[in-house]
């Protein structure tokens, strides 16, 4: 058995469960989730919710008995022993880059962490577009937003302000994408593409109004089409042809279940503070700016 602890918002969810999904299929086992971390009300913490309920997926929750086999438990004396005895299946990320001895664990452990790195599930890539898939039928207001999409050379546009901008401890870390990076993005595009129709995706629709269509043009996409848990919006933005996408799990997700073979996929150089190495986080034909 294999149990992935989930945590973060949507696109995080996303990169734990396809880990997970890697190793319980090597193994050929059973997966289980451990949801317990996203009921926890810590002020410090941006609230999270499970959000893979909007697809076809059908793992089981891990239950408290199956989860203790493989965590310490809490009291004191046994965090003393833990000193002198690690708990070697309990795997915590290493650091946040891609790690190869990640893919050589053995059954029976508790993954604890982000894995952020296509690295680590690319060539299952068939089964997790099939898991990913919306499980609930699409309404028609995106249905005919999607063929507007489909018909033009269509570039999203994905802008992730909210706690990145106004929560103090993930605007330390992770930092956000200003206006220097989405100018430069957009220029490489005009030089690439030929009649680029812009459709922009945020959390922060004024912002997105005030500055990048008024410069640019282009559809903002409202959040009447977002979604539950921005299921919808997350469909749409990996419809279009091509993405410009912030330092956002969530855009991280839309750029890599595109299926256009010529796309263009422009990322940021800095995903979080302090800037570190990027080259394991993103796809190698993707434009690092």
């Amino acid at each position: 058995m294999i149990i992935t602890k989930l945590q973060g918002g949507l696109g995080n969810q996303m990169f734990q469960y396809a880990l997970g999904k890697k190793l319980s299929l090597s193994h050929k086992t059973n997966l289980k989730l451990d949801t317990a971390s996203l009921n926890l009300n810590d002020p410090l913490i941006v609230k999270r919710f499970y959000s893979l309920s909007i697809f076809n997926i059908k793992t089981p929750t891990a239950s408290p008995e199956e989860i203790s086999q493989f965590l310490a438990p809490r009291n004191l004396i046994s965090k003393i022993t833990l000193l002198f005895k690690k708990n070697k299946r309990h795997i915590t990320e290493p650091a946040q880059v891609f790690s190869p001895a990640i893919l050589k664990l053995p059954d029976n452990i508790y993954l604890d962490g982000y894995w952020q790195s296509p690295k680590y599930f690319s060539d299952i890539r068939d089964v997790l577009k099939k898991d990913f898939s919306l499980a609930d039928p699409i309404p028609q207001k995106v249905l005919d937003l999607l063929e507007k999409i489909t018909n033009c050379e269509s570039v999203c546009i994905n802008v992730r302000r909210g706690d990145f901008v106004t929560h103090p401890r993930n605007s330390k870390f992770h930092g956000f994408c200003d206006m220097t990076y989405f100018d430069k993005a957009i220029e490489k595009i005009n030089s690439e593409i030929e009649n680029p129709k812009f459709f922009i995706f945020s959390d922060d629709l004024k912002w997105c109004e005030d500055n990048l269509k008024l410069k640019y043009g282009g559809t903002i996409v409202d959040h009447d089409l977002a979604g539950p848990h921005f299921s919808w919006y997350l469909y749409l933005l990996s419809q279009c042809k091509h993405q410009i996408i912030p330092n956002s799990s969530f855009g991280w997700w839309g750029a890599w279940l595109n299926d256009n073979p010529n796309k263009i996929v422009i990322v940021p150089k800095k995903w979080i503070n302090p800037e570190e190495n990027t080259s394991d986080r993103y796809c190698d034909d993707w434009l690092v700016i």
